[in-house]
């Protein structure tokens, strides 16, 4: 018989495309050769690496020495004052995605990490501050070539300025100059954003181009006239957008726009909506806690945009069953929120069951019960189901869940109170199943986890306050599921050492436990854990049986974990 070592090259590359980007870089340390095939493009091009406050100069320095060519970058808290030229020529070539998340840095480094960075698709710039305080980003400075660096940023399709408190005028007009064929922008979170005439005449005179003092939407949109091409995704989430505005963007990108984001945009009135509508060829609408939304709103928007295949109405809480009727004629929808939208009717939600398409459905905080999933069961498609604080729901609705959806990969029950081993023991079928909360489940005991939760490679599971659970939940825990990187056990007081170091003997991915108010535990459980889950990043021990000198020892001797 043939063994792995007998395949050739592209059969055993297809096999590890398979696995998550996680799982398979580790595979790189199986031989030489599993190391050079995991050097190839294909095998890192879903691969996201985030670096985080403290370990920025040994990543700095493993990445120089390694050899695969990775396409997305995230820096977070980083301080980069000083620019390593050979990291940046190194990492900075192969990079498509690149995210600077409240970092520290100088525009004369801001400058040469973009010069370094030839082949960019994507930059997002979220905070800071320093840099966008500074306006050593408008000046020449010496040594830099605006048109170097811009010839550098010409294949970058997406900025994302969110959550960004000193963004002005004269700062948006820098950056848009620097990438001419933008299609695609984010100001989400940039609550400083005026959209009021007055305040551009007032910032804005004959002596006076771009305001280094506040940032108008009159000057985001003649920058965005300005790009050679036009937009197709916009996120002005969280800013005071109003109908004008809206009306503006509508009329110049009606015909593009696949993507629009307006959460928590609290100005929109009914041309504000309207003006959505005009855009037909959206594919992605998100309104998530716009409030003003209802059902009149929806169904203009959706009578034209018929061809939506993301749809996001969390928190809308005026929309009803007739918007919810129309949802159901969407055939093309794959993903849908109606968290907390408490005013639909349980009828109405089984008119779900039309939309066969959905992968992602978020019934969370509604009143759905049993009625409603003997309909939705013809949603076989579903790979993650929300339905976090559905009280109603009973051991038979979760019964029709685990028979029905097999393809669940991702399923959210919290405050779910009423489950109990009857139906939570079914939950094994789901074979998938990769992520469970499972919050005040208070009435399931150990029989529960006796066949496990779900799939052998499950990543995530919670059972807070499940106060029945023993020792005994969490051998099975670890009998089942040895691939876990995050547990929660908080609130379940009767599970000990004992149980505690048997599963985390048998966890070694684990990079999140937290253990908050399991009063049983003692320091022994954390003398254990010193020598186990070596990846092992936050640590959550607080109201258990602990010293703090043993808490303070774990600190110490494991300084890669964040404790409480």
């Amino acid at each position: 018989m043939a063994s792995v070592e007998d395949l050739p090259d592209e059969l055993l590359e297809k096999l590890l495309l398979y696995l998550r980007p996680g799982d398979r870089l580790n595979c790189a340390s199986v031989c030489q050769r599993w190391n050079v095939i995991l050097c190839g493009s294909r095998m890192v091009e879903d691969v996201r690496l985030v670096i985080a406050e403290g370990g920025l100069q040994r990543a700095m320095e493993a990445l120089q020495e390694s050899s695969r060519a990775y396409p997305s970058l995230r820096i977070v808290n980083g301080t980069l004052y000083d620019f390593n030229g050979s990291f940046w020529e190194r990492v900075g070539e192969s990079l498509i995605e690149l995210h600077l998340d409240d970092c520290d840095l100088s525009a004369l480094v801001f400058y040469a990490i973009l010069r370094a960075c030839q082949n960019l698709k994507s930059l997002e710039i979220t905070g800071c501050s320093s840099l966008m305080m500074s306006d050593s980003l408008l000046r020449p400075l010496e040594n830099v070539s605006r048109e170097k660096v811009q010839e550098s940023l010409r294949g970058v399709r997406h900025l994302s300025l969110k959550s960004n408190r000193y963004l002005t005028d004269a700062s948006f007009h820098c950056l848009l100059e620097l990438m001419p064929h933008l299609t695609s922008l984010s100001l989400a979170g940039c609550t400083i954003l005026q959209f009021h005439p007055a305040v551009f005449k007032r910032f804005h005179t004959e002596a006076i181009e771009f305001s280094t003092t506040v940032v108008t939407f009159q000057n985001v949109l003649a920058c965005m006239m300005k790009c050679k091409s036009l937009f197709t995704a916009l996120d002005f989430s969280q800013t005071p957008i109003n109908a004008k505005a809206m009306a503006y963007l509508g009329e110049l990108y009606r015909d593009h726009l696949v993507e629009l984001r307006l959460n928590r945009c609290d100005q929109l009135t009914n041309n504000a909506f309207l003006s959505i509508a005009e855009c037909q060829k959206l594919r992605v609408l998100s309104l998530a806690s716009t409030c003003q939304a209802n059902d009149a709103h929806l169904e203009a928007i959706l009578k034209k945009t018929v061809d939506l295949e993301h749809l996001d109405l969390q928190g809308c809480y005026r929309i009803g069953d007739s918007a919810c009727h129309a949802i159901s004629g969407l055939r093309r929808l794959r993903y849908l929120s109606l968290y907390s939208c408490a005013a639909i009717s349980n009828e109405a939600l089984s008119s779900l069951q039309n939309n066969h398409t959905l992968r992602h459905l978020d019934l969370s905080y509604t009143k759905c019960d049993v009625t409603v999933f003997q309909s939705l069961t013809a949603l076989t498609q579903l790979r993650v189901l929300k339905l976090a604080n559905c009280r109603r729901l009973d051991d038979e609705c979760l019964q029709l869940i685990c028979d029905n959806l097999r393809k669940l990969e991702v399923l959210n029950l919290d405050y779910c109170l009423t489950f109990t081993d009857a139906g939570v023991s079914q939950i094994h079928k789901l074979s998938g199943l990769r992520e469970l909360t499972l919050t005040g489940a208070v009435d399931i005991t150990d029989r529960s986890l006796n066949r496990g939760l779900g799939s052998l490679d499950m990543r995530l599971l919670q059972l807070c306050l499940a106060s029945q659970l023993t020792d005994a939940a969490l051998v099975s825990i670890a009998t089942h599921h040895r691939s876990l990187e995050l547990i929660d056990l908080s609130g379940c007081p009767q599970i000990t050492d004992v149980g505690l170091i048997s599963l985390i003997q048998g966890v070694p991915r684990l990079r999140t436990l937290l253990l908050k108010g399991c009063r049983s535990l003692t320091d022994r459980s954390l003398h254990v854990l010193l020598s186990h889950c070596p990846v092992l990043r936050r640590l959550l021990v607080e109201h258990c049986s602990m010293s703090e000198d043993a808490i303070n020892l774990f600190a110490h001797l494991r300084p890669t974990v964040d404790v409480n």
